[in-house]
């Protein structure tokens, strides 16, 4: 199997999920050291060698970390780069912290590369109150039943006479406003049968009777 193939089954099956929680920003995230167990596991198993390397640039005026990670079978050689910029100064760090701080950063974001991990929050990593949850179902009102039957009549060219002949024989009701939820609901559903079997009582003339056809 070439090292593409063995890679691509890799990032099918690794799993890095953001287990690590930062209590000053409340979030969660996962570290270099977390992508890193994950994978290498599986690179063992594939035959594939694992690797980090770090080198500081200065681009501007500023000094930064480029990371690269790379795997290889010996003969070939994938890899992935990041950048991380060294912060000017932090509270209770010295210059060595600091760039290891963004070497971590840099690395972590090659592996996500190499990977192919994506940055989005897992819902098993969130909190509670952050998790998706399926909104329930909302329950149809009775104006939205009727909002059915005013498009369903408009739609066979059906007017206010008809469908008021329909309240009248089938629910005893002069105006739709007075239907029960229920009476909406089964106007709604059963429209056209009722509009065919009621509008044909009342003796369609042949000219409207050819608006409901194919019904």
């Amino acid at each position: 199997m070439v090292l593409l193939q063995k890679l691509l089954k890799i990032q099918a099956e690794l799993k890095a999920p953001k287990n690590q929680y930062n209590k000053f920003g409340e979030f969660y995230y996962r570290s270099c050291e977390d992508i890193l167990s994950a994978a290498k596991p599986l690179c063992i198993r594939e035959g594939i060698l694992l690797y980090v390397t770090d080198e500081v640039k200065m681009i501007g005026d500023r000094y930064y970390v480029k990371a690269t990670a790379s795997v290889t079978d010996g003969e070939n050689t994938i890899f992935a780069e990041a950048y991380a910029r060294e912060t000017e100064s932090r509270p209770k760090m010295d210059a060595a912290q600091l760039t290891g701080s963004a070497s971590s950063y840099a690395r972590k974001y090659a592996l996500n590369g190499l990977f192919c991990l994506d940055d989005t929050k897992d819902a098993d990593a969130m909190k509670p109150e952050e998790s998706p949850k399926a909104k329930p179902k909302k329950a149809p009102t009775k104006d939205d039943y009727l909002r059915e039957v005013a498009a369903e009549a408009k739609k066979q060219h059906l007017g206010g006479k008809e469908v008021q002949y329909i309240l009248r024989t089938r629910y005893q009701k002069s105006a739709s406003s007075e239907l029960t939820l229920e009476e909406a609901s089964d106007l709604a559903a059963n429209f056209i049968q009722y509009a065919v079997t009621y509008i044909n009582e009342m003796g369609m003339n042949e000219d409207d009777n050819k608006l409901m056809e194919g019904v």
